[in-house]
């Protein structure tokens, strides 16, 4: 049973079913292979599965498309207990509801949503979501992917860098930039074809942590999407994007308490069966201070970000908030990880006995990722000073970005180039 230390929050007795439910299912699943792909990382297709037929994978999608329709809350329970075993497991537990599934979600007709969605509950699709690129990480603006317009498609050009499971997902949320008269504005196109003439993709190596969880680099060579497949108007992708991150920013949160709370248990336990000075190491009290600040730092993260979570379940999607939470919990989750592998020493920097060293690894990631912790810190600022802004940092349409062609010079060098291809063949 789940122990005291981590009931901060009063979850009622479905509630607590819900996240029983997923410990039995990490400590049965998971805890048995998580050590071997961290040691040989590669994408769990077999887990992913069991995943999807437990209905890990798609608790929180609506009833109406085979989803449980499970309430934010409930879901941050499951992926913290997912997490408190592995945390990359975590992220392949989250990817196809919290980046590729909510966009569809958001903004997608109802034909749109029928077609993807119950796929991505199944597991029959392994979802990405194509966003950051070589200059254009934290600065989504300086997006260079762009979309031309062609008949009843748009032909993508451009890269896209730590696309998470982007080596062997089938189903792409992908953004770029669309030509609007004299401007470029953002849309979000879906490509559920990865063998599409042009798309190609190379699998990212030697990942620091959660290495289960792979990521690739993606190319797209005048890659043709029918214009079916753009999620919602053109022009309003911006606010579909941080709409989204938003959303998997309260997932990675409850990433980010899941390993916070296995370091506490850990050091705990190492510490009550490690002796030195005469006796167990826990009741010295350099120890004792370090393990009240990692069990404080979990609960009051895992507060902050289930109070965050019930907000989402009653309709205020604050960008305020969830960026309070990934800051606040990313932190957590590092300072408990490092306290951690301090109290095991040894034991714990070569990996013989214990978890420390991955705790440590995975952890780094929650504050670059989703929004590094400085974006964060700024997300919060503009919140407070400006509490109407609806995106972070940019006006809603977002300005033109650097570095790329006049929008109509692009559209003209495109269709003479297209009309050169046809007459020489």
């Amino acid at each position: 049973m789940i122990g005291p230390h981590s009931l901060i929050y009063d979850l009622n007795p479905e509630q607590a079913a819900i996240r029983q439910r997923a410990r039995e299912f990490a400590e049965a699943e998971i805890a048995p292979i998580a050590t071997d792909y961290d040691v040989d990382p590669r994408f769990p297709h077999e887990l992913f599965g069991k995943l999807a037929e437990a209905g890990l994978t798609g608790a929180p999608f609506p009833k109406e498309f085979g989803g449980e329709g499970i309430s934010m809350l409930e879901y941050i329970t499951m992926v913290e207990e997912v997490a408190r075993v592995d945390a990359a497991a975590a992220v392949v537990m989250m990817l196809n509801y919290t980046l590729a599934g909510k966009p569809i979600l958001y903004v997608g007709s109802e034909e749109q949503q029928q077609r993807w969605i119950p796929d991505l509950i199944q597991g029959k699709r392994i979802g990405a979501f194509a966003l950051s690129e070589p200059v254009a990480g934290s600065d989504a603006s300086a997006m260079r992917t762009i979309a031309i317009p062609d008949g009843d498609s748009y032909v993508l050009s451009g890269e896209k860098h730590y696309t998470t499971s982007g080596d062997v997902a089938d189903l792409f949320v992908i953004a770029a930039q669309v030509p609007i008269g004299k401007s470029w504005r953002f849309a979000v196109f879906v490509l559920d074809d990865p063998e599409t003439a042009g798309f190609s993709r190379r699998r990212l190596e030697h990942k620091l942590g959660i290495r289960m969880s792979t990521m690739a680099k993606l190319k797209l060579d005048q890659v043709r999407i029918p214009a079916e497949n753009m999620l919602g108007k053109p022009g309003k992708g911006f606010q579909t994007m941080m709409k989204t991150l938003d959303g998997g920013r309260v997932g990675i949160s409850g990433q980010a308490i899941g390993i916070a709370q296995r370091a506490v248990e850990e050091a705990v336990a190492f510490s009550s069966a490690r002796h030195a000075f005469g006796g167990p190491i826990a009741k010295l009290g350099a120890i004792q201070v370090m393990l009240a600040d990692m069990a404080s730092q979990c609960s009051a993260a895992r507060a902050l970000l289930y109070r965050t979570a019930q907000m989402w379940d009653e309709g205020i999607h604050s960008p305020l908030f969830a960026s309070q939470a990934k800051l606040f919990s990313s932190r957590a989750a590092n300072f408990c990880a490092n306290q951690n592998l301090q109290i095991h020493g040894g034991y714990g920097y070569f990996g013989e006995l214990s978890i420390a060293d991955r705790l440590f690894r995975d952890a780094r990631i929650l504050e670059i990722y989703e929004g590094t912790s400085q974006i964060q810190q700024l997300i919060i600022a503009r919140g407070l000073t400006k509490p109407d802004s609806a995106v972070p940092f940019r006006d809603s349409a977002a300005p033109d970005p650097i570095d790329l062609p006049d929008p109509e010079q692009a559209v003209a060098d495109y269709e003479a180039a297209k009309a050169a291809a046809a007459a020489g063949a």
